[in-house]
């Protein structure tokens, strides 16, 4: 047993380097992606090109590439002359943010139902998801269970362009979600009644879900404004 988890760490390790080697570019561009959609950086935290390559393992330049690749998609702040940056969010800023969402949630759902038409939802109401059990620790599981959630809800609309834009404001909430977890202390317990719900989660549901970040936004955007909730875990 021992044997076999050192070959597979090996491969693995294996494996990511001739990633790393064919494709550095898109390795660090999908490596960037998903620390954004974590939450790892919080707003106005400088993306500084030399430590990211140093930090990831890169060269300077598929990390320099990556970083105009995330600012071409409004994904970051590219100040001119002065480098990248995480957006800084204020209060009117994540309540537009929390607005779109509830647009392209809502919208999947309804074009979800249309299609279905008919026919019986897949799993009956109460019954729980396979994604009902949450781990709230380290505090990453619960911003990627958020976002597992809401994707798997947008998806089941089957419309493409709908899937693309949720997920790149998915990535511009990243840091958002970690911060509502210090805000409401009942967060664990909300987002698993949304996994419950799954495909069965009602206009209300979702209405009811933005309105009340809307309704604390300031709240959030304290925390936000606090960077030492922001850690790798």
């Amino acid at each position: 047993m021992v044997d076999k988890l050192i070959t597979d760490g090996f491969n693995y390790s294996i494996g990511a380097s001739l990633a790393r080697s064919r494709d550095p570019f898109g390795t660090a561009l999908a490596t960037l992606r998903g620390r954004l959609r974590d939450g790892v950086y919080p707003p106005g935290e400088p993306l500084t090109i030399a430590e990211l390559a140093t930090e990831l393992r890169f060269s300077t330049t598929p990390i320099r590439e990556a970083l105009a690749w995330l600012a071409g998609e409004g994904l970051i702040d590219d100040r001119r002359g002065k480098g990248y940056c995480c957006w800084r969010i204020e209060v009117g800023d994540l309540i537009a943010l929390y607005n779109l969402h509830e647009l392209y949630v809502d919208a999947a759902l309804r074009k979800a139902e249309v299609s279905r038409g008919s026919a019986s939802p897949t799993r009956a109401p109460g019954e729980t998801s396979p994604n009902a059990t949450i781990d709230p620790s380290p505090a990453i599981n619960l911003i990627r269970t958020t976002a597992s959630v809401f994707e798997d809800l947008v998806a089941a609309s089957g419309d493409r362009l709908l899937v693309s834009a949720h997920a790149s404001l998915s990535i511009r909430l990243g840091n958002v979600r970690r911060a509502e977890f210090s805000v409401f202390t009942d967060g664990v317990d909300e987002l698993l009644g949304l996994s419950r719900a799954g495909e069965l989660a009602t206009s209300e549901l979702i209405a009811a879900y933005h309105e009340r970040r809307r309704e604390n936004a300031l709240a959030i955007q304290h925390v936000l404004s606090d960077q030492r909730i922001y850690s790798y875990v």
